[in-house]
Order: C-alpha cells, then structure tokens, then sequence
C-alpha cells in the first residue's frame, strides 16, 4: 500500500462535470486526484455575445449564458463552488474561449479593437483568479 496526500489533474476537461454533472466527480476521486485544474485551451467563462454566437452546441450556450459580461469569469468559479465538488479546483482562461471573445469564429490576425477586448477578458479574469492562460 502506498499514501499520498492526493494528485492534481492538471490537464482537467471537468468543466462540465462541475457546472452541471455530478459534482462528486467519483472517476476523480478513485484515482486519488484532490485537485482539477481546468483552462487548457476553452473555459465557461469569460464569454460576450461574439464568443456565445461562435459556440456550435446549444447547451453549451446556454450554460455559458450565464456567465455572460463583467465578473463572468469570478461567476463561473461562484457556480461551482456553490454546486459543491468533492476536489479543489482552479482554472485557467482557455486561449480559444479567449480568441472567441476577439475574433468569433473568424481566421486571421486579430484587429488591434479585438486584440484589446482579449486583453480586457484576460486581465478581468486574471483579477477574479484565472491562473493565466492556457492552450494545448
């Protein structure tokens, strides 16, 4: 038998597990993971409307309405914790959640008006606990 004080998932997609499954998260728990770490390329938040139009499934849409203009991301954060989880949790704000806010679904470089509303996302989601940025 071996002890330890728990393992981190540092490449978590329990995202909606948390939101809306079973908070328990019992696949987790079993393998001794204590801690989720989420972010690694799309979040639930923070999302606009550019971002919310750009997303294919309607149910995530929905869920991520949400958490919709300032704080979103704070209120992504609130909702788990509110719904309760069986294991620490800490995110990242995904680069393409981000790229989505800018850009919507659209290729190229972004303009310097989208770059800044990237910059805005981050810098409010950093303020309300994203670790920073992240994409695999």
């Amino acid at each position: 038998m071996v002890l330890a004080p728990g393992f981190a998932d540092i490449l978590s997609h329990s995202r909606f597990a948390l939101l809306a499954g079973d908070g328990r998260l019992v696949s987790k728990v079993t393998q001794g993971i204590t801690l989720e770490i989420m972010g690694e390329g799309s979040t639930n938040a923070p999302v606009n409307e550019r971002a919310l139009a750009a997303e294919t499934d309607e149910q995530t849409r929905q869920m991520n309405r949400a958490f919709l203009g300032p704080r979103g991301f704070l209120r992504w954060m609130k909702a788990i914790e509110k719904r309760g989880s069986s294991v620490n949790f800490g995110s990242f704000a995904g680069a393409s959640t981000l790229r989505m806010i800018g850009k919507g679904l659209a290729e190229g470089a972004p303009t310097p008006e989208e770059m800044e509303e990237m910059r805005r996302a981050v810098r409010e989601a950093m303020e309300d606990g994203a670790f920073g940025i992240a994409s695999a």
